[in-house]
């Protein structure tokens, strides 16, 4: 313990200012980060010096970028001062005990990289309106995927370099690596059901190779070794990203029903001459977009269903077929008595070229999550922030600058990671504030669905806020006078929980794909 502590207070000493840079710039980062929300939140500010100038923003995105190159040099400069490369380094002669070295640094690492970082991201939840003590387990595990995904490797990179312009130029090399592998993934089918299980992988191969590349160097110093492992890790985390069984995955994560177990909800496909199949394809894409008519029926009462990703597979009369990834879906969802929907996928030009004059035989394959409604909370519109639970801080926006007790919608920010799923319906009104009372005639209702279903505690991210975009404004140009919130005004927020994820498969007989419209979406019926 006293080597420990004796190396420890050297690197202090040694390092002062490398600690001073990196603490300054968490410190400038939690200043500039806090003002952006606080000012956006203002019911006094919407013309304040953060919503009407992006200086301020620009500079808290760039030094959120800062704080983990502020660590980079760090890492750097703490690692090679005892560098494990070679066989003349002056430590060898102490000699120091590599137990206690790694400790050492670990433990600089937890005083001036760990602690000046949690300490910032709770006194940014404290600034939002979160209580930093409930979110524990979320800061925790964020901590956890920084230090894989950044602190881990930059330290095993440091452990096999010899000072800090090799371990730039090792680290540009990973990164066009990285941007390698980003841009064959690109291109190479997938779907995002894969992409959780992927990115869950390579966390844990982060952790686990680096963390042996370092015990390894600090052990034996075979370097050699330890950058073969280092390689390794990457040509690993190439194959998560480029060869991860999509449909073993799906199966997983939405098991095909059971026989005799009771569907979320049915569909068949049944056109009329309303609702008819259409294709589109926007200009220089390869990908042309069919939208399907399905019917829906048989959704429980105080639930919902998520319509989550789609595969599609046709077959020809000639016996040629055609089978795609999962795609995603975003945010379609079928409600109690609802009857018709769109089934929405892509296909590849080439393909529909090819099966375009045919009757297909088509089979569609819904992956499904079944909801039920929880916890509803009921808000009557303040002046000011409010808290929702399990969703996050709203604020009213800055009405006009003649009509400051007119709100133009609300703004919402979580914490770490996105809300849970989540149905907000706000209540509008077209009349004065001051008007009492409000007309029916008046009174506008939107809804849109917020947040997400997943249930890790946080995602990975330097800055501890999350802005939940897209809450419904008011604009709408059918009305004479803008719809606007009022003090008072209704704001519902209605979770729901995930009960259960399954597929579902429709048949279609004779489809035949409907004719192209470029540029936009037209509905055009099958010859």
């Amino acid at each position: 313990m006293k080597q420990i502590l004796h190396i420890f207070a050297k690197d202090t000493r040694r390092f002062w200012p490398e600690i001073l840079v990196s603490v300054a710039v968490t410190i400038a980062f939690v200043c500039t980060g806090s003002g952006q929300w606080l000012a956006a939140s203002s019911m006094r500010g919407g013309y304040g010096i953060f919503s009407s100038f992006p200086g301020p923003r620009l500079l808290a995105s760039a030094l959120e970028f800062l704080v983990p190159v502020s660590w980079w040099l760090l890492i750097a400069r703490v690692i090679h001062a005892e560098r494990l490369v070679g066989n003349t380094q002056f430590w060898l002669t102490r000699p120091y005990e590599w137990k206690n070295l790694l400790a050492a640094k670990l433990l600089f690492l937890l005083a001036f990289l760990y602690l000046p970082f949690f300490i910032a991201q709770c006194v940014l939840l404290a600034e939002a309106g979160f209580h930093p003590l409930s979110y524990l387990p979320g800061l925790f595990y964020n901590l956890l995927l920084i230090t894989a995904v950044l602190v881990l490797p930059l330290f095993a990179l440091a452990t096999v370099t010899t000072n800090f312009a090799r371990l730039t130029l090792t680290l540009l090399g990973v990164l066009v690596c990285i941007l390698g592998i980003a841009a064959i993934s690109s291109e190479v089918p997938s779907a995002n059901i894969a992409t959780p299980y992927g990115n869950r992988i390579s966390v844990i191969l982060l952790l686990g190779i680096c963390a042996a590349g370092i015990v390894l160097q600090y052990a034996a110093r075979k370097v050699t070794l330890a950058r073969l492992l280092l390689t390794g890790l990457l040509a690993l985390i190439a194959i998560v990203a480029l060869a991860t069984p999509d449909q073993a995955l799906m199966d997983h994560a939405y098991p095909p029903p059971a026989a005799g177990a009771i569907a979320p909800a049915q569909f068949s496909y049944n056109p009329d001459a309303d609702r008819q199949p259409s294709a589109f394809v926007a200009g220089g894409a390869k990908e042309a977009g069919i939208k399907v008519p399905i019917n829906v029926s048989g959704v429980a009462d105080g639930s919902v269903v998520v319509f989550d990703d789609i595969r599609v597979a046709i077959e020809a009369p000639d016996g040629s077929h055609w089978t795609s990834v999962w795609q995603p879906v975003y945010k379609e969802v079928f409600y109690p008595g609802q009857k018709f929907a769109d089934a929405s996928f892509s296909i590849p030009l080439a393909v529909y070229e090819k099966f375009s004059a045919m009757p297909l035989n088509m089979d569609l394959t819904l992956a499904l999550s079944q909801t039920q409604a929880g916890k509803v909370t009921r808000i009557s519109l303040p002046a000011r922030d409010f808290f929702v639970p399990d969703f996050g801080v709203c604020s009213p926006e800055a009405g006009s600058a003649d009509r400051p007790d007119e709100s133009n919608g609300i703004t919402c920010r979580s914490a770490l990671r996105l809300p849970k799923f989540t149905f907000v319906q706000i209540g509008w009104t077209t009349a004065r504030c001051n008007a009492s009372p409000v007309e029916p005639a008046e009174r506008v209702q939107t809804s849109a669905w917020k947040g997400t279903l997943d249930k890790e505690p946080a995602e990975f991210g330097i800055a501890p806020i999350m802005p939940v975009s897209g809450m419904v404004q008011n604009y709408y140009s059918a009305y004479k006078e803008p719809p606007h919130l009022c003090p008072g005004s209704s704001v519902t927020f209605t979770q729901y929980n995930l009960a259960r994820r399954t597929q579902a498969a429709i048949a279609i007989q004779g489809f035949r794909l409907p004719a192209l419209s470029h540029g936009q979406l037209q509905v055009i019926a099958n010859p």
